[in-house]
Formats: structure tokens, sequence, C-alpha cells
């Protein structure tokens, strides 16, 4: 019998498959003409049953790429988190240095202006030759507003040029300005050190601090945004690998999640990293103009003193003026309450908080980029289990299909006599059992449905059971795939 049922049904079915094709949602489950005869037979459940047990075993591969992002989510969170912190100490590291660096050159500036203010000898002036010109052996006292004598055209020899005479400067006058140049760099670096470095340092400690008080807050947001619906994820893919059956539309359920997780992953830890540094940064930017104007004074100390050696070394009427008009121009000022504030130009300074930004921004990326290579990995994965598995529901055959498993049964039935009948049944339903004996609910549906092929050609008499279904088995209510006259 079995041989007949080959050999009836094998050349006809397997045309049948050739000239209509096999839906996609089929593939792989209907690869010959007994897939179609027990999809027919158990309502579709037989093709259901087997892509859901493909759809297992691709999921069995996928909840490894779910474990590895789980693992490493956590971690690579912290390195975020870290990273955020980092760049937020590296940042206030850096103005600590601009600080520091101007400070370390006022004290310079100062020091060595001291130096020369109380070396400076009170010689008389004097009227030097300028550079580049003839030398001078002569030298005679002049008066502080004396004016520069050249010799008059007619009394120069043909031939020969007369160096200008520069005039030496007053030298209780250059002392006074040499102390003044002291008094402007004392100035300048006690508005450094009391104002700006006071509110520096004061800021630079705020922000560390407000970086390290988020990393819990990071801690938090990983377990409730991003561990918490992973692990749900692996637990659901847990259970449907111990229970496919259970689901009812599993891949819409998956799909679902895996589409938050992935689109969340990264969101969240761009999250993180702007709960860690978000204040930190106001207070970083806060004090910008602070270290520009450390910056700044370190900058003007340093042109102040060039101009104060100039005048000392060179002790002539230029090098002075010179040195008093810088002088007028960052003159210390009284405000209100007695503090010395100095008026000099922002745009000295070469300090910016823009390109910090710009760094944490950086920083950031590059702390992500490995999770975002395994939520690609997740989408991807997840993609190509989609794609394969469209539908792991119990649905209908096609009607190509369901009309070719019907003429089969029609060659194996019609028109023999009860006991052959009665064979051709059992040996169907011995079959059935060695495919989907694990599945008593299959199994029932598949007799279920024979009887009726059977009851509605009048063949009523053969219907005797020969496998029964467990007790506690219900079979479901026919209508899905079942063949009908």
């Amino acid at each position: 019998m079995r041989r007949l049922i080959r050999s009836m049904f094998g050349p006809a079915m397997f045309l049948a498959v050739a000239l209509a094709g096999v839906p996609p949602a089929y593939a792989g489950c209907l690869d010959n003409a007994g897939d179609f005869l027990w999809g027919a037979l158990s309502g579709g459940a037989s093709v259901a049953a087997c892509e859901l047990k493909e759809l297992v075993e691709a999921i069995q591969n996928f909840i490894k790429t779910v474990s590895d992002l789980a693992t490493n989510v956590a971690s690579n969170a912290k390195k975020v988190a870290d990273a955020a912190v980092g760049a937020i100490n590296s940042t206030a590291n850096e103005m600590a240095n601009v600080l520091g660096g101007s400070q370390r050159d006022l004290g310079n500036e100062l020091a060595e202006a001291n130096a020369m203010t109380s070396t400076f000898a009170m010689a008389p002036a004097q009227r030097l030759p300028a550079p580049g010109g003839a030398a001078q052996n002569r030298t005679a006292a002049t008066a502080p507003h004396a004016l520069a004598r050249t010799a008059s055209p007619g009394g120069m020899r043909p031939g020969v040029a007369s160096a200008p005479i520069l005039l030496g400067a007053d030298p209780q006058r250059l002392h006074a300005a040499l102390e003044r140049g002291v008094q402007a760099l004392t100035a300048l670096k006690r508005s450094v050190d009391q104002d700006a470095a006071s509110r520096i340092n004061a800021a630079l400690q705020r922000a560390r601090n407000q970086a390290s008080s988020h990393l819990s807050d990071a801690a938090d947001i990983v377990q409730t945004a991003l561990l918490a619906p992973i692990n749900a994820l692996l637990g659901l893919l847990n259970d449907l690998v111990r229970n496919p059956a259970q689901l009812l539309d599993p891949i819409a359920t998956i799909n679902t999640m895996v589409n938050d997780i992935s689109k969340n992953v990264v969101s969240t830890l761009n999250h993180i990293n702007d709960v860690i540094t978000k204040d930190a940064v106001t207070t970083l930017g806060s004090v910008e103009g602070d270290v520009q104007h450390a910056q700044s004074a370190a900058q003007e100390g340093g042109k102040l003193l060039g101009l104060m050696r100039r005048a000392h070394q060179e002790r002539t009427q230029a090098a002075l003026q010179a040195l008093e008009s810088e002088l007028n121009a960052v003159a210390p000022r009284q405000n209100g309450i007695g503090q010395a504030h100095t008026l000099m130009s922002p745009g000295m300074a070469t300090f910016r908080f823009a390109p910090v930004r710009s760094r944490l921004h950086a920083t950031l990326a590059q702390a992500v980029a490995p999770t975002q290579t395994l939520a690609n990995n997740l989408s991807s994965s997840w993609a190509t289990i989609r794609a394969r598995h469209p539908n792991a529901r119990v649905h209908p055959l096609d009607p190509g299909s369901l009309g070719t498993a019907k003429a089969q049964l029609d060659r194996l039935f019609l028109g023999k006599p009860p006991s052959e009948i009665a064979r051709a049944k059992q040996d169907l339903l011995n079959q059935a059992r060695q495919r989907y004996g694990s599945n008593p609910q299959l199994l029932a549906a598949i007799e279920q449905n024979l009887d009726g092929y059977l009851r509605t050609h009048s063949l009523a008499a053969v219907r005797a059971p020969v496998m029964a279904a467990p007790p506690h088995a219900a079979a479901p209510r026919g209508g899905i795939g079942v063949i009908r006259q």
C-alpha cells in the first residue's frame, strides 16, 4: 500500500509543485508530495509546525547575538560614562593648565621687573646714535626735552651723511616709569590670583564633582533603558525555543522588541553622556572669560615687560615714551571697593571653549561606536530571520495545493472496496504518527480531516477510529485547509 501511495502521489504532486511554484511562506516546508498531503490533512498545521521549527532553529542562533549585546552593553555604557567623566576632567585640567601657565608667566614677569627696577642706575641721560648710524664718540648732558640736533646742509661735507642723534631719557622719569610697570604687573597678577583663579578653580572642581555624581544615574539608565528590554527579549526568545507553540505571533512580537532595542541603544548612550556632561559643561563654560582674562593678563604682562627691558637697556626718550604709552593703556583704576582692574583686549587670549565642546562630541562618538556595531548586528541578523520567516502561524494552503492533495486522496479511496480503504487510511495514519508523534493536536487534526474527507464521499463505513488522540488534546476546529468536495 505504501508503494501504491508513493506511486500515485509522487509524479502528480511533483508536477503540481513544478508548475505552480511554492509560495514564499512555505519555502522549505512544502518540498514534496507528502508535505502537500499533510498540509492539507492538518488544515495547514503541519506547514506551520515546519516553519516554526525552522524559526526556532534560527532563533537559537539569534539568541547568541542578543546575548552578546546584553553582555557588552553594560560594559560599553560604563565606558561611555567613564569617557564622559574623563572628557570633563581633561577639559578641567586643560583650563587649569592655562591658568597655571598664566600665573607662572606673570610671576616671572613681576620678579624680573622688580629686579630691573631695584638695580636701576640713576645715570644722566645721554644722546645716543641711532641704530645703524655712524658711531658717535662724543657725549653730552642734555635737557629732558631737548631736540635732536642735525647738521645744517651747508655744514656737511659733500658725500658725508650725518647720523641723527637720539635723546636720552630723563633718569627720574624712566625710574618712575619702571616703578609704574612693576605696579601694573602687580595689579595684573593680583587680578588673576585673587579674582579669576578663585572662580576658575572653584568651577573646575564643581564640574568634576558634577560629572562624577551622575555616574549612579548612568547606571540606573543602563538597567532600565538598556538591560531590561534586552533581558526581556532574551526571556521571550528562550521561552519560544522551549515552547514554540505557545506564541500566537512570535515574529511580530520579537520584531517590535528588536526594533525598540536597536533604536534605543545608541540614543540611550547619548543620553547617558548628556546626563554626565550637561551640568559640568555649563559650569566650565561659565569661566571661559576668566581663563581668557588670565591668559590675556600674562600676555599683556609679557608685552609690558618687553618695553621695560628696552627702556632699561636703551634709556632713550623713544623707549621711555613707548613704555609710558603702554602703561597708560593698562593703568590700574580703582573701583568702588578698591580692587584693581586692567584694560586689556580679550582677543589676546588664545583659549576658546567651543573646540572643547567639539572634542567632547568626538570622545562620545568614539565611545559609542562599539555598541552601535552591536546594535547594527542585532538589526541585520533579525532582518534576515524575518525575511525568511514572515509568518509562523497556521494559515490556509493555496487552492492549487489543496486541489492537488484532494486529487491524490480521490485516487487512493474512491471506487475502492472497504477493506482497501481501511488499509489505506491506517497506512496514512501510521505515517502521520511517525512524522508528528510529538504533536498530538496535529495528529488529531489529520485524523479528523481524513474522516471528514471520507464522510463527504459517503464512506462513513470505514471511519472506525484507528488512532485516538489523547483525551486532553483538543483537535483544532476544521476549516483552515480542510479538504472539501
